[in-house]
């Protein structure tokens, strides 16, 4: 965990999304389905309200993106197994490909 004096020094913006509200805008949001809330709270002990900061039935699907000083997104990387994710390798290449 970082303190709030190392984090003031990064040279880049942090996004907190909690509410998923930026991911549905990108389309990488899901409406968890009642069985699977009930199967999280029931099985997991995990309440997604308490979690996501008062979000309890969407989550977002992990994803990547590169976006330009034009706002337009450059290179991105979406893939709703949230166990795959892009690669530093990648994600690097796509900057240099863009700059």
């Amino acid at each position: 965990s970082m303190t709030k004096n190392e984090i003031s020094e990064m040279d880049f913006t942090v996004l907190s999304d909690q509410d998923a509200k930026v991911a549905s805008k990108y389309g990488v949001a899901w409406e968890v389905p009642e069985f699977l809330l009930d199967h999280m709270r029931v099985d997991r002990n995990l309440d997604l309200k308490q979690v996501n900061n008062g979000n309890g039935t969407v989550l977002p699907i992990p994803a990547t993106f590169i976006i330009g000083t034009d706002g337009a997104i450059q290179w991105s990387y979406v893939n709703v197994d949230y166990r795959t994710r892009s690669e530093p390798d990648e994600i690097v290449e796509a900057l240099k490909s863009i700059s």
